[in-house]
């Protein structure tokens, strides 16, 4: 007997209402590549903790340069939000930053042991941004 799936879970979208923005039809060709990428990392609740590093996203990136300057486009035109910024912890390991979706609302950390010493700068529940 086969196993159902639900399709819901196995969806990676960004809103029709964001696409018909002229914000979303000025992004470049890299910058909707990640942004269709944190689309497919945002699994309906766990928006604030997404994570854009070349380690785990090089196999759509040739290089970093490229995705950190499509970052950083998604980040100055509103699509993404920094959630907690990454540096080193409290034992020497490296944290990456950890950003939100503006379209959805923020949630609580799904493994709060994994983030116990962050301090998160969005509010969470915060209303979605409009654009």
């Amino acid at each position: 007997m086969s196993k159902k799936i639900n399709k819901a879970r196995h969806f990676a979208g960004i809103p029709r209402w964001v696409m018909e923005t002229a914000l979303y039809k000025s992004l470049g060709g890299s910058a909707v590549k990640l942004l269709v990428l944190l689309a497919y990392q945002y699994k309906g609740k766990n928006n604030g903790d997404l994570c854009i590093t070349h380690s785990l996203l090089k196999g759509h990136f040739k290089s970093n340069t490229t995705m950190y300057k499509a970052r950083d486009e998604l980040y100055h035109k509103g699509f993404i939000d920094i959630n907690a910024y990454g540096g080193k912890s409290f034992d020497g390991k490296k944290m990456p930053h950890l950003y939100a979706l503006t379209w959805a609302e923020v949630n609580d950390f799904i493994k709060p042991v994994k983030n116990c010493y962050r301090f998160t700068h969005l509010p969470i529940g915060k209303d979605p941004s409009n654009y």
